[in-house]
């Protein structure tokens, strides 16, 4: 064959022509989509027409909303008790989407408005919210929020987003004054039982003097007081006295003369011999004497009743003390608990209002505005594209044989 290939050349025998280029020119697209230029208007034309027709037989769709806003202003009341209360919930409109399409608030909506008539998947389709103030994901002093609720009656439209509005403030109330409620039951409680305990402290008080005021009255260890100081001047008077009448006594045993008459200190206008000065001084004596060891007895005697009547005065009244500052302190606790209670009442009914209803929703009076002219132009031009990208293709896999 190597051979063969020679003489051919020199015989001048043409070789076989190159292959044609795979390229097609600006000049060939045109004259193909001018060949099917027709079909691809009359498939446009269909297209926007069924478009239209699927627009203007759509049921009429009415929207109603209903705005709400939470404000985190915290509430401080200045008095005595000087409560403040700061809600723990940061709520973005990130969190109060959450709750607002949270399960047990779209229940919470279906329920209410039964004419509705949805399920769960499609009222999430149904309610949209849109943020009117306030930052998506982070905490801010205000959050306005539109609820807005679609459907084929505008009267059950208004109240789907009404009634769905009340929901989520309801839920973001209960959120945000959790804390607080228990705060105001805590107290309430804590009320009843500081005035049950000062009434138990009083009793106990009350019952315990009862039971001791005899045993342990003041008076009564006063007066004992009083007599023992009464016999200890008696005692020192009589000390006195035996000691002037023993001096006294001695200095007449010291005369020699026994019949000499004398006058005694305490009778100057009797007079007595010595012998007679003597033996009454002697027995003036002797009766001091038998005073003072009466004196001395009762004396003792006193001194182991006062101390006995001490130590039951003493006891009884660091008792009364004790019982008396425990009566203190749970009248102090009433007082302070009575004086917060209706602060916190009034702080609880406070702190909701930073969360509200703005505006219930309105029965729209017209529906939606439908874009028929706008999706059949859309309908054309994306079927008019399809028609020219499906008349190339089909000219680019033609066979050029046939």
């Amino acid at each position: 064959m190597v051979g063969m290939a020679e003489p051919d050349r020199a015989q001048g025998v043409p070789s076989a022509p190159p292959p044609a280029s795979d390229e097609i020119s600006l000049r060939e697209l045109y004259l193909v989509l001018r060949r099917r230029a027709v079909w691809i208007v009359l498939a446009a034309l269909v297209a926007g027409g069924i478009a239209a027709a699927v627009m203007a037989l759509r049921p009429s769709v009415y929207v109603a909303e209903a705005s709400a806003v939470v404000a985190r202003t915290p509430v401080s009341v200045a008095g005595e008790s000087g409560l403040q209360f700061r809600p723990e919930l940061d709520v973005t409109f990130e969190t109060y989407s959450t709750l607002a399409f949270s399960r047990g608030v779209l229940e919470e909506v279906l329920e209410a408005v039964p004419k509705a008539g949805l399920t769960l998947g499609q009222a999430r389709s149904a309610l949209t919210l849109e943020r009117l103030a306030g930052s998506a994901n982070q905490p801010s002093s205000l959050l306005a929020v539109a609820h807005r609720a679609q459907g084929s009656d505008g009267t059950v439209a208004a109240a789907l987003a009404t009634r769905w509005a009340a929901a989520t403030i309801g839920t973001v109330r209960a959120l945000l004054t959790e804390n607080l409620d228990s705060v105001e039951t805590i107290t309430g409680r804590e009320l009843i039982a500081s005035r049950a305990a000062l009434d138990a402290a009083e009793t106990a008080l009350v019952a315990y003097r009862e039971a001791n005021e005899a045993e342990a009255d003041p008076l009564r260890l006063e007066s004992l007081r009083e007599r023992s100081a009464i016999l200890a001047a008696r005692g020192d008077e009589l000390t006195r006295m035996i000691g002037s009448r023993e001096a006294e006594l001695a200095s007449l045993q010291a005369r020699g003369d026994a019949t000499a008459t004398v006058v005694l200190n305490d009778a100057p206008d009797v007079v007595l011999s010595v012998a007679g000065a003597v033996w009454a001084l002697e027995a003036q004596v002797a009766g001091n004497r038998a005073e003072l060891a009466q004196l001395a007895a009762q004396q003792t005697a006193l001194h182991e009743e006062i101390a006995r009547s001490s130590a039951v005065v003493a006891r009884v009244e660091t008792t009364v003390a004790g019982l008396e500052r425990a009566v203190l302190r749970a009248d102090a606790e009433v007082a302070a608990l009575a004086a917060i209670e209706p602060t916190v009442a009034y702080v609880a009914q406070l702190a909701p209002a930073g969360a509200r209803v703005l505006s219930d929703a309105a029965v729209p009076a017209m529906p939606e505005g439908r874009s028929t002219l706008l999706v059949a132009l859309l309908a054309a031009v994306v079927v008019g594209f399809a028609g020219v990208v499906v008349a190339l293709l089909a000219e680019a896999v033609r066979d050029p044989a046939a």
